[in-house]
């Protein structure tokens, strides 16, 4: 994990408990103390614990098309409503709307500032016994040695 990737989860995690507490009355906390403990338990959770809930729930992930992360992200803000003194989430539907807000704020700072990881992603293309190693496009590598592949030839693409 990128020091880059765990400062821009703090930063959306404090800015959705931010929003979620002036938008939603079930979502509050009592100091500034209170809310740093948060949003640091909160990017815990979200960096080691997320995964390995994702991970067990997967089918359930399937079978509602992506939704029961929305679900796994609420249940995160609720523990952490649980464990922290001074911070409150008083129900289901204030930790689903910060678990809403969350998602929305990472996707606008995914889109803004990149993820790393999808500019690691490589993709080779074998053609005649021969394997080629390429960068994904949109990386920061000169292209200009690609060999011209005709479209008489048959490729093959292995992602």
């Amino acid at each position: 994990m990128d020091f880059k990737q765990v400062v821009k989860g703090l930063v959306a995690a404090a800015l959705a408990i931010l929003v979620a507490s002036n938008t939603a009355s079930g979502i509050h906390f009592d100091s500034p103390e209170v809310f740093v403990v948060a949003v640091l338990l909160l990017g815990i959770f979200n960096t080691f614990l997320k995964p390995l809930l994702m991970l067990f729930s997967l089918p359930f992930i399937m079978l509602t098309f992506g939704l029961g992360i929305w679900i796994i992200n609420a249940a995160l803000f609720l523990l952490v409503g649980s464990m922290v003194n001074g911070f409150y989430v008083e129900s289901f539907a204030s930790a689903l709307w910060g678990a809403f807000l969350l998602s929305v704020i990472n996707l606008i700072a995914t889109i803004y500032f990149g993820d790393p990881i999808t500019h690691q992603f490589k993709f080779k293309v074998s053609r005649s016994g021969r394997t080629i190693n390429y960068p994904r496009s949109g990386s920061n590598v000169d292209n200009s040695h690609r060999p011209r592949v005709s479209d008489k030839e048959d490729d093959v693409i292995d992602i």
